[in-house]
């Protein structure tokens, strides 16, 4: 009954998310019951649910270091015709230094053939040698005349994420233990093992998942990611001509937004004329004859109306 108890209350801890240390105290007591039950808990445990001595050693160590994930970003101005020049000579610097210190993510550029466009590099370096290859791209950049118009370095520390999802890992590999060597002997009622082994493919599932952002965070950490950016010089660094086929070029837009601008004032206007025109016509329409437009009397008729008085 005393078993049945304590099972039941790891199974609870583990669904309703218990923190890693709380979880690694109920494994190691109910471990404790169950090999006083006569439970052989030195039987070999699966190799997922193994926890090897020294990778946990290694992940104390590593957790005592600050964990600083770097990030670069590099902005180069360069004529159109060399951007893609640069963009290669950077390709070359990475493929050169090997998939082991340096990784190409992304690469892109767009209007090379004018004389503006922009490039993009997305690049993975190996840590600590992040800033000496920044140091060789500049001086790439320098060999056929190209400016570095921007440098920015982040930094992002990861010590707290990488420990905690690291005792996380340890506390879930070792409730797999103890449930993978309940599952082995055999202990406990038929409800009991059955439990157990949805736990433990629960417990399996939240390892890989602890495993995968562990993994992740550890790369960004070894690897700093470079984004750089090409920019080409701006419009008129060319020809002569270069400006006025532009201009020309662009003139069919231009005039056809002063028609349309010119459509939507006629629009605006044409009901108040309308309506204007309207009242003009009534009014002429029923003035008398003495009168003028406005409703004043006619200078003339008013002199001979005098002149017969």
């Amino acid at each position: 009954m005393q078993q049945k108890l304590l099972f039941s209350g790891i199974v609870f801890c583990l669904l309703a998310g218990c923190s890693p240390s709380s979880n690694e105290d109920a494994a190691e007591s109910f471990s404790a019951n169950i090999a006083g039950d006569g439970v052989n808990l030195d039987t070999p445990v699966a190799e997922e649910a193994a926890v090897p001595n020294n990778a946990t050693d290694d992940i104390a160590a590593q957790t005592n270091v600050p964990q600083i994930a770097y990030s670069y970003r590099y902005t180069y101005q360069t004529d159109a015709a060399d951007m893609e020049t640069l963009q290669k000579a950077h390709i070359k610097l990475c493929e050169e230094a090997g998939p082991e210190n340096c990784r190409i993510i992304n690469q892109s550029i767009n209007g090379k053939s004018d004389d503006y466009g922009y490039g993009e590099l997305e690049l993975a370096v190996k840590a600590n040698q992040a800033r000496s290859f920044g140091d060789k791209m500049d001086g790439q950049a320098g060999n056929i005349g190209a400016d570095k118009s921007g440098y920015q370095v982040r930094g992002e520390d990861l010590s707290k994420k990488i420990s905690d999802s690291s005792a996380k890992l340890r506390a879930k590999k070792l409730l797999a233990e103890r449930l993978t060597a309940i599952l082995r002997t055999k202990g406990g009622t038929v409800s009991e093992l059955v439990e157990a082994e949805r736990a433990l493919a629960e417990v399996n599932g939240e390892i890989d998942t602890v495993a995968s952002w562990l993994a992740q965070m550890k790369g960004r950490v070894a690897f700093s990611a470079v984004n750089i950016e090409y920019n080409a010089n701006n419009p008129g660094a060319g020809s002569f001509s270069t400006p006025i086929s532009k201009v020309w070029n662009s003139a069919g837009s231009t005039l056809g937004s002063s028609i349309a601008a010119l459509m939507i004032i006629f629009v605006s206007i044409l009901p108040w004329a309308m309506l204007l025109g309207a009242l003009i016509w009534l009014r002429r329409r029923f003035k008398s004859a003495d009168r003028t437009f406005w409703g004043f009397q006619v200078k003339e008729k008013a002199v001979e109306a005098n002149q017969s008085d």
